[in-house]
């Protein structure tokens, strides 16, 4: 069928389903229904792209309606049968369940993700090859990491830990060929970070074994990480709500002093040699003027980005223009903006003229024509933003209109069904993460398993 007349197959089909609900002889469509959804369950394990068939959605529709469970326990809820009506109507492939389980807590109720990282964690185990991205997740409640199946994320509990972790980021920091975890916490009374060192064996699943970094008794919003002292260990930066601290890793023990005697409400951090002298500087996105902080063999000097003062709740960098300069490009809760610098001066603009509430941001190329993009995490819709080939940026939707309408907190690049171009990963308040697979700039975008 064509779209129009799937849309208006399902209209009807919805009608009737309605009308037959209350009748008794449904029980007998809806066990069919039962074996059909299991044959769906089954087909997807399998890792296959497919398209839902009439009878499919029809069976769908009758459990909706129902509230009967499928094989896994778990109900369709609302979202998620329009969802599969939009794939059907479209005739778009659906995957498979992207999270094994959900990121409830013990009562059901969903948690806040606040942040997301891709990296390889079992590159060195022997599992996972170089460019198979599995995902982490920082949350309100217990952090999860999702280990990467032909782009099926089964996810795990890090550790027993409920910190509140508002940033992770992903690294070798043990020295040990195997990327470990450090997360930024800022829960009342939980405000230690920590680092999870990977200590998985050999074909086995991942495991981590996780201690604070510090007691530092401040509220930690965002970390990187990057050699800061160029001893060959990855040392760790926070952006607090305070005073922001660097903490330099010798052999894996941390040693944390301030950034600078600024004291600011730091949102996001990022970490680059914008100066070129050979060592990483820093680049703190505020609530207020955004800092850049040169470090001159460790000791840093920061100065204000520009004279724009408002809300910044993330920050990336790379080189937008191709002239061979660090560019800035911050994730504001008004408009977001990038700072291209030429000659040591940055020059800030706006994106775009749209307004959108952003609360992170990522770099790469997008559409695969050799010019770093932007992604950019939103209330509602989130965007894409492609480089005019000089540091200009045009923005879009990145998933349409097939988002609910709930805040993305982070977001993460990679390459995750390994088809060439990088995909999307966001942290989400209030419901599962969401994944969004890239084709050269067109994204097709789910959410974890049904709940």
């Amino acid at each position: 069928m064509n779209q129009t007349i799937r849309y208006l197959f399902f209209t009807g089909l919805l009608t009737l389903a309605l009308f037959l609900a209350p009748f008794d002889f449904i029980s007998n469509a809806q066990s069919s229904a039962e074996q059909e959804a299991a044959e769906i369950a089954s087909s997807l394990d399998e890792n296959q792209n497919r398209v839902l068939d009439d009878a499919e959605i029809l069976n769908a529709i009758q459990m909706w309606i129902l509230g009967e469970a499928l094989p896994d326990g778990k109900t369709i809820d609302d979202v998620s049968i329009l969802s599969l009506v939009q794939i059907w109507i479209t005739g778009e492939s659906i995957r498979p369940p992207l999270m094994g389980d959900d990121f409830g807590d013990d009562e059901g109720e969903f948690i806040i993700v606040w942040g997301v990282a891709l990296g390889s964690l079992n590159y060195e185990n022997g599992i996972d090859d170089a460019t198979n991205f599995d995902a982490v997740f920082s949350t309100t409640g217990v952090n999860r990491v999702c280990p990467n199946g032909a782009a099926v994320l089964k996810c795990q509990d890090v550790s027993a830990d409920t910190n509140d972790s508002r940033g992770v980021a992903v690294g070798d920091v043990g020295g040990h060929s195997a990327l470990d975890l450090v997360f930024a916490n800022g829960g009342e009374g939980r405000f230690n970070n920590r680092v999870c060192l990977n200590t998985t064996e050999d074909l086995g699943a991942l495991a981590y074994t996780c201690s604070d970094i510090s007691s530092d008794a401040v509220r930690s919003n965002g970390v990187a990480l990057g050699d800061m002292d160029n001893n060959g260990s990855l040392d760790a930066v926070f952006a607090n709500s305070g005073q922001n601290h660097i903490c330099l890793n010798n052999a894996g023990v941390f040693t944390c002093s301030n950034v600078s005697e600024d004291d600011t409400d730091s949102n996001g951090v990022a970490l680059g040699d914008m100066d070129g002298n050979g060592f990483f500087d820093i680049v703190f996105a505020n609530s207020g003027k955004n800092r850049v902080c040169l470090n001159n063999e460790g000791v840093f000097t920061c100065s204000d980005v520009s004279a724009d003062e408002g809300v910044s709740n993330g920050v990336a960098l790379g080189d937008l223009d191709f002239n061979g300069d660090i560019d800035i490009v911050f994730a504001n809760s008004l408009k977001n903006q990038v700072c291209l610098k030429n000659d040591g001066v940055f020059d800030c603009t706006e994106i775009s003229t749209d307004e959108s509430l952003s609360f992170g941001v990522a770099l790469g190329d997008v559409n695969n024509n050799g010019f770093i993009d932007a992604v950019f995490s939103n209330l509602n819709e989130n965007t894409w933003c492609r480089n005019d080939d000089a540091g200009g940026l045009t923005c879009e939707k990145l998933n349409g209109d097939n988002k609910p309408l709930r805040q993305s907190n982070g977001v993460a690049l990679a390459d995750v069904d390994e088809n060439g171009s990088i995909d999307a990963a966001f942290a989400e308040s209030e419901t599962e993460p969401w994944l969004c697979f890239n084709t050269s700039g067109t994204f097709g975008c789910l959410s974890g398993d049904i709940n």
